[in-house]
């Protein structure tokens, strides 16, 4: 619909728009055009995911859902607030926004228009037709309490991982294929800069374990995601960073050396990676307060810790499971176990399907009325 060469000169100009009016997924043509793809015209449903990525315009989604039965899977908190991806501590987004403390972070806003950025949203909510799925009982809350989406139909849908290339294995084989001693218990845990996902929490857990003891003796690091960012570890740790794994199958064989998972994140809606190392049979650390909580069904299938940001209470739980073997197998076998119960694709499917049948039969109804 609209040529590589246009599309990136409309891109560059929305986004330099946005910035400067400190706009967020208000301007950017592109979701205007779906109507005339095929691919949407044929549809007979349509299901939205993290439409913020600033792709899609927002005053588009009032007409896009009256043209085909929708629903929209929120990943994060973004749609309940007037700006930020998470809130952190902050309330606003109960109350309208406006005087917005963390204008830098995440999707970056020069001046405080997050009151505005809300009542817009208030109003396109207002005038569109869309059922929410959410994959935690943490982001339902949030979204019952919401004053700008409470009023829609919500269907708690915990995410779906797949049980024949996410499971247990040879441990030991995937330690020595990715270089890390077999005799070591590997810590898997995700490097990023994303302040949301808690690593300096972690790096401060590992420096307090590492005190008082040999370098290299008991504990290995597996890093995923963003390389170089373990090296104020490095002399006291084994390290492998596997970097971003794109294949999903390379990814799950790297997962399978994990004999504990550590996720030690300020905000997290879900946590897709903590599941996906229940479901290799690794036990799981995390801390209060976010959905990991719920995702890992603490204390059965891993430690859920206090937010502390000095690390002693991340680092307190980390050492107490290296020290028991038996306590990282009875963890990891039973998030195994909730994975299959709760987390297979099949049973994720069926309850996806379920929700596109009760939206299509109400269109239907809506349009014999």
């Amino acid at each position: 619909i609209v040529p590589p060469v246009i599309g990136g000169a409309a891109y560059r100009m929305a986004h330099a728009l946005e910035a400067a009016l400190s706009l967020q997924s208000m301007l950017y043509p592109f979701s205007w055009t779906l109507p005339f793809r095929r691919s949407f015209r044929t549809a007979d449903l349509v299901h939205y995911h993290l439409i913020h990525a600033q792709w899609f315009s927002l005053p588009s989604l009032p007409w896009l859902t009256r043209t085909k039965p929708s629903v929209w899977t929120l990943h994060d908190p973004w749609a309940l607030t007037g700006r930020c991806v998470h809130p952190m501590s902050c309330d606003g987004w109960l109350s309208g926004c406006g005087r917005c403390p963390t204008l830098s972070n995440q999707i970056p806003m020069r001046r405080d228009r997050s009151a505005h950025m809300y009542r817009r949203k208030s109003e396109i909510y207002a005038r569109a037709n869309f059922d929410l799925i959410v994959g935690s009982p943490w982001m339902a809350e949030r979204v019952r309490l919401s004053p700008l989406l409470s009023s829609k139909r919500l269907h708690v849908i915990p995410f779906g991982v797949d049980l024949n290339l996410f499971r247990p294995g040879a441990r030991a084989s995937a330690k020595r294929a990715l270089g890390l001693p077999e005799h070591a218990v590997v810590l898997a845990v995700r490097a990023t800069s994303n302040a949301h996902k808690g690593f300096d929490r972690l790096e401060r857990a590992l420096e307090i374990i590492s005190m008082g003891r040999p370098p290299g003796r008991e504990i290995a690091l597996l890093a995923f995601d963003e390389k170089g960012r373990l090296e104020r570890l490095r002399g006291r740790f084994p390290i492998v960073e596997t970097g971003l794994l794109l294949e999903r199958a390379a990814y799950a064989q790297a997962l399978r050396a994990a004999d504990i998972f550590v996720a030690p994140s300020r905000n997290e809606s879900f946590g897709m990676m903590a599941l996906e190392a229940m479901a290799c049979g690794a036990a799981c650390v995390v801390t209060e307060g976010t959905a990991l909580e719920t995702t890992i069904q603490a204390p059965r299938a891993g430690i859920c810790v206090p937010a502390d940001e000095d690390g002693q209470a991340l680092a307190t739980a980390i050492a107490g499971l290296v020290a028991d073997p038996s306590a990282r197998e009875r963890l990891g076998a039973a998030g195994r176990r909730i994975a299959e119960n709760e987390h297979g694709m099949e049973t994720y499917l069926d309850r996806i399907l379920a929700v596109y049948r009760g939206k299509i039969e109400e269109r239907g109804l809506e349009r014999r009325e």
